[in-house]
């Protein structure tokens, strides 16, 4: 799948700055994964929630590690 594709399905389901816990959501996996997933990018705190952009998600899913 590409990145563009895939960037609009997770802002479709999860908005522009999903959450860890939205991220385990849209990937279908245990708690946990979307941490491992999105190490070594930088969140964007909001309380207590780590958000992450749309686009290092998706780019993390389609060429890192998912």
């Amino acid at each position: 799948m590409k990145k563009q594709e895939e960037l609009r399905r997770i802002e479709r389901q999860c908005g522009n700055f999903p959450s860890l816990s939205q991220i385990d959501r849209y990937l279908g996996k245990r708690k946990g994964t979307a941490k491992k997933l999105m190490e070594g990018i930088s969140p964007l705190k909001d309380g207590r929630a780590l958000r992450y952009s749309a686009a290092d998600v998706a780019e993390r899913i389609v060429y890192g590690n998912a």
